[in-house]
């Protein structure tokens, strides 16, 4: 009787382990999520019908880490990537799915944060309309497979010193790509990486690079970087702030720290504003809290052509007079999921069975 007993004590074990190794998954507004065993959140889907989008940081308290696969790719999932026309994803998101933006045929422009390490494969197939993107510096190949640009609508292309592999077809089917510069010496070709290209193509690296290489195996068209360069005004392709929201208390302040793209723009310059200095005041990316209220706090380039925002909230500090925020009130609404709910059903479900087990085994030794 006792191996009954510890039986059933371990296929309970089994069941709790089960429970709570399943990953948790939830909805918030546009967005469709799931929770890895760390809370940290990846994005599944887009349920909204705007066309300008920005993927949090953060959704409803958890740290957005990762994009998942197919996460805007109808094809492949209940999801409305064909309304995106222009996506920011916002610093702190580390980690793009393969395949996550196929078929977003009215994608034009996607920004993408410096904190992102892995850049999926094949993620832009079909993005017909897009013509603008940046890469981050800790990516370092274009996708493992090949085609993550196939079918885009590049007229140019910059490949940043950091990227030194360019997988096969990366580019195949661009028929609208005339001119890619590339800026490191040592770079590694995929096989027809740009296969289908416009017959106008011409590839920019500097003499005696491996694009120059490659140039001269293909038949491509190649020319020297720094005659491209000479007396170039680069513009400021991208901006975005560390933070696209914040609480403060009046009284705080905090620094927001803008990051331009690419790294050789011509003119960095920026400029700071809040939409109500009486709320908040900015100085050099330093916001400083004045009263309570909400502003929005907004940087752009000299020129005014690229701009990033960042929403302010301010609050009053408590006083010793006033009833302190009871942080274990319950929710009204259903728990989120991994909440102290679940763990407490199946604590007490553990001590149920644990009690009628043991009382069952004291029976039977009694028989």
């Amino acid at each position: 009787m006792k191996k009954i007993f510890f039986c059933r004590i371990i296929l309970l074990f089994l069941f709790i382990t089960l429970v709570f190794g399943i990953k948790s998954y939830a909805t918030s507004s546009d967005f469709t999520y799931e929770l890895d065993s760390n809370n940290y959140a990846t994005i599944t889907s887009y349920k909204g019908s705007n066309s300008n989008i920005t993927i949090p940081s953060t959704i409803d308290g958890y740290e957005v880490k990762k994009i998942s696969n197919h996460a805007f790719n109808e094809s492949r999932n209940s999801t409305n990537g064909k309304v995106l026309a222009n996506v920011t994803v916002s610093e702190g998101i580390t980690t793009i799915g393969d395949f996550a933006f196929v078929g977003c045929t009215n994608l034009e422009s996607i920004k993408l944060p410096e904190t992102l390490a892995s850049l999926g494969d094949q993620t832009f197939i079909g993005c017909t309309k897009l013509k603008q993107i940046n890469i981050p510096s800790q990516i370092t190949q274009l996708g493992i497979t090949g085609f993550m640009f196939q079918e885009t609508g590049f007229t140019e292309f910059t490949i940043p010193e950091n990227v030194k592999k360019v997988p096969s077809s990366t580019f195949r089917i661009c028929q609208n790509l005339k001119k890619v510069i590339v800026h490191s010496d040592d770079v590694e070709y995929g096989s027809s990486a740009f296969e289908y290209c416009s017959a106008d193509l011409v590839l920019y690296g500097n003499e005696g690079s491996t694009t120059q290489s490659y140039a001269a195996q293909n038949g491509l068209n190649f020319e020297v970087l720094s005659n491209e360069n000479e007396n170039e005004n680069i513009p400021v392709t991208s901006i975005t702030l560390n933070k696209t929201s914040l609480s403060l208390f009046v009284g705080d302040s905090e620094t927001l720290t803008a990051s331009i793209l690419p790294d050789n723009a011509t003119d960095k310059t920026v400029v700071w504003s809040s939409t109500n200095s009486n709320v908040v005041t900015v100085e050099n990316g330093k916001v400083t809290a004045k009263s309570a209220g909400s502003a929005t706090v907004s940087v752009s380039t000299n020129d005014g052509s690229q701009k990033a925002t960042c929403n302010i909230t301010v609050n009053t500090k408590a006083t010793n007079s006033e009833t302190p925020k009871d942080d274990t009130t319950i929710n009204s609404n259903l728990p989120q999921a991994g909440s102290s709910y679940s763990i407490l059903i199946v604590l007490f479900a553990l001590f149920i069975v644990m009690f009628i087990s043991y009382t069952g085994y004291k029976k039977l030794r009694k028989i």
